[in-house]
């Protein structure tokens, strides 16, 4: 089966009625290209709050990586991985909080 197609479905289904019915407060998801193929969503809309299901590929096979995701320089969210390949989808899922920040930016390191 493909990675997360269903739940990937149903999430671009609710943004999608969302963004037709109201206005959002967008707030950019960046990262750094040379780690990652690619990290979605690109946006978290602040107006619709509530936990962020962060999904990403490694550009290359690493091993003994720690990806944090932060907001405005603030940790929101940590998880070690002893091995990321870019064949397998990963996910993060935390909650940005309802705090006034302008940007979300997730960054891989290693670790050990």
């Amino acid at each position: 089966l493909v990675d997360y197609v269903s739940q990937s479905g149903t999430s671009a289904g609710i943004a999608a009625a969302g963004f037709a019915l109201s206005e959002r407060e967008l707030v950019p998801v960046t990262y750094d290209k040379n780690d990652f193929l690619y990290a979605l969503p690109q946006y978290y809309d602040k107006t619709k709050g509530g936990d962020l299901t962060l999904y990403f590929r490694s550009r290359d096979d690493v091993k003994k990586r720690k990806v944090e995701v932060f907001a405005d320089g603030k940790l929101l969210k940590g998880k070690k991985y002893s091995r990321i390949v870019p064949g397998e989808m990963e996910v993060l899922n935390f909650d940005p909080e309802k705090e006034d920040f302008t940007g979300i930016t997730v960054v891989m390191s290693p670790y050990g």
